[in-house]
């Protein structure tokens, strides 16, 4: 009565223009329907119709048919036929995968000895992958370990003519 936005649970029912409730409502729906009876109505006892107890005893002998078959599919012994099928479906999925993997694997590392050129047979430049990459710089490396080796040889030489003239500087002198 002390708030306008709620219906008292008589005259909701009233409203329904039904006689039956739900046997399922919750703990929380029944706390606020006593808070909402104040004035100490009791609770109404619910009353079924022979339609209601049909539909409910139809609706149990589904439930209990589906939970049949249920328990029957279970308990029935594996088909060879099945665990091979299913076996070999799980080995398709797993091939796939791992021709996947290695699809990713090519794109991204590059195909063993497609590293070398950075050109196709067509003409166009080809990605650059993480192997060719790599490949460059072992190249690159290679060059300037090269030069390098050049370099130091020339500098020695260098030293030793330098050397030589330097005694013979002293010898002169």
């Amino acid at each position: 009565p002390g708030t306008p936005n709620r219906v008292r649970r008589g005259e909701r029912e009233s409203a329904r223009g039904a006689i039956f409730t739900s046997q399922t409502s919750t703990v929380t729906e029944a706390a606020s329907d006593e808070i909402d009876d104040l004035d100490g109505e009791l609770p109404r006892v619910t009353q079924l119709t022979e339609a209601h107890k049909n539909a409910i005893r139809a609706i149990r002998k589904i439930k209990y048919f589906v939970a049949r078959r249920k328990f029957q599919q279970a308990r029935k012994p594996y088909d060879v036929r099945d665990v091979i099928e299913q076996y070999s479906q799980g080995h398709l999925n797993m091939m796939v995968r791992i021709k996947e993997l290695q699809r990713r694997l090519d794109q991204t590392l590059g195909k063993p000895g497609s590293y070398l050129a950075g050109i196709d047979r067509v003409g166009n430049v080809k990605p650059m992958t993480v192997g060719a990459r790599l490949y460059r710089v072992e190249q690159q490396l290679g060059n300037m370990d090269k030069k390098l080796d050049s370099l130091t040889y020339i500098v020695n030489a260098l030293a030793q003519k330098q050397q030589i003239a330097l005694r013979s500087v002293e010898d002169d002198v």
